[in-house]
């Protein structure tokens, strides 16, 4: 109404102008100054957490976060009324921005969740596209955007049961940080599965038109690399075989004042020989199997329960004393039940802590605790046995985890574990498992 008395009383009568002036109205809506001003912090406040939001999902940090709220604000103060008053008179950019940056957008769509509580409504597609637009223009200006290049996506196919499934799919996710492993599926469920996907890793091969890598369900380290840079090389992505802990410290010592020099060399080390297997060269062609990493002496049967982080220091302890692990490894190891609560059970009653690679461990090592009942593991967990497992890098353990996953598998193996009158019994148990060829 009241844009129709301003149109006569201006002689305009063109329908495009007269859209063009009510658009105007609706989006500058009028407000007091104060409700102007509190409208413009809350949108402010989400407009930040968007932002956080972008950074934890892309894994980017932005340098100039200020200057990106700046412009984002800019591009959202008319785009909040075009949103709720359904106006959408910019031109349409998709097949401009989408065959370049599909993968920015989805990142964009999941990380304006903020806006849209705001607003009480889902963001339009063509709204979030000029947000795209926008953050991708601001990744490149800060060098960024080549970090975002999005990974290809996998999936695990094996046919040798749930829990060597899901060990497999772990182990595959820690060799190949490249690729997104997006489900574990039987081949049954494979044959259903809908999802996109670029790559399969199964243990049976498969009539797919795929990229598809049959594997076993075992790799020791000198397999495990062989392995990881035949992947590589198929895929055509980056192989690690050719950086140096040298090349690295002289690149960082260009820009950066290297305070502790012997440490960040010895950590960068460690952390390439994951990935090249240079870390325990004498291992190559065997690997670490049970026997090596659980030894005699590194079980023990307690006669009595406790307290369950006090049972964790326990079964720790053999650990710390033959110089496998740090005191801050068994700290560690009790913070990380307490805050996060993972999910550590391998199989009825047994539970293998861990912590980090980084967080105290000398050598690959395992300990067994057994009690004579089960105790309460920090209220979400109910175990008797106690394994506690120790490895300075990501795969030289994985064998020998294998082996100790196969062997509870069987409930006769782990009801004799249970009974064992002696750790004698145990070893026998855990020789046999280890002369398997699995």
């Amino acid at each position: 109404m009241v844009m129709s008395f301003f149109c006569i009383k201006h002689g305009i009568d063109s329908e495009k102008e007269k859209i063009f002036f009510t658009i105007q109205l609706q989006i500058s809506k009028y407000s007091s100054r104060n409700e102007a001003g509190e409208n413009q912090a809350q949108l402010k406040a989400a407009a930040q957490d968007a932002i956080k939001c972008f950074e934890r999902i892309s894994c980017v940090q932005i340098s100039d976060k200020e200057g990106l709220l700046e412009a984002l604000l800019q591009h959202l103060q008319p785009a909040v009324y075009r949103i709720r008053y359904h106006y959408h008179v910019q031109p349409d950019i998709s097949d401009m921005i989408l065959p370049k940056y599909q993968y920015l957008h989805e990142i964009v769509k999941l990380s304006v969740f903020p806006l849209e509580t705001l607003l009480g409504e889902t963001m339009p597609d063509r709204e979030t596209i000029y947000i795209t637009a926008l953050i991708g223009a601001w990744l490149r200006k800060e060098g960024l955007l080549g970090t975002m290049q999005p990974r290809k996506k996998a999936v695990v196919v094996c046919s040798n049961g749930i829990t060597v499934s899901h060990f497999l799919h772990i182990t595959l996710e820690e060799m190949f940080p490249e690729i997104e492993f997006t489900a574990c599926l039987s081949i049954r469920g494979f044959e259903e599965y809908q999802k996109d996907f670029q790559i399969v890793f199964t243990t049976t091969r498969l009539n797919t038109d795929k990229i598809q890598f049959v594997v076993t369900p075992s790799f020791n380290e000198y397999t495990g690399k062989i392995f990881r840079q035949k992947v590589l090389r198929e895929l055509e992505e980056v192989s690690y075989e050719n950086v140096t802990t040298e090349g690295i410290m002289a690149l960082i010592e260009r820009y950066a004042v290297v305070q502790e020099r012997d440490k960040l060399e010895k950590s960068l080390h460690q952390y390439l020989s994951s990935f090249s297997g240079k870390a325990y060269p004498e291992l190559r062609n065997e690997g670490l199997c049970l026997r090596d990493l659980l030894k005699p002496e590194n079980i023990e049967f307690a006669a009595e329960i406790y307290p369950w982080d006090e049972a964790i220091r326990n079964a720790s302890n053999v650990l710390w004393e033959n110089g496998s692990i740090e005191l801050r490894y068994i700290n560690k190891m009790i913070r990380l039940i307490q805050e996060n609560q993972p999910y550590i059970m391998l199989a009825d009653g047994v539970i293998v802590a861990h912590a980090g690679v980084d967080d105290g461990v000398a050598r690959p090592a395992m300990s067994l605790y057994r009690m004579p009942e089960r105790i309460s593991i920090n209220g979400y967990m109910d175990a008797d046995i106690i394994m506690v497992l120790a490895t300075p890098d990501k795969t030289i353990h994985l064998t020998a985890l294998y082996q100790l996953i196969h062997l509870l598998e069987n409930e006769v193996n782990l009801n004799k574990i249970r009974m064992a009158e002696n750790t004698e019994k145990l070893v026998q148990l855990i020789e046999w498992e280890s002369s398997l060829k699995i």
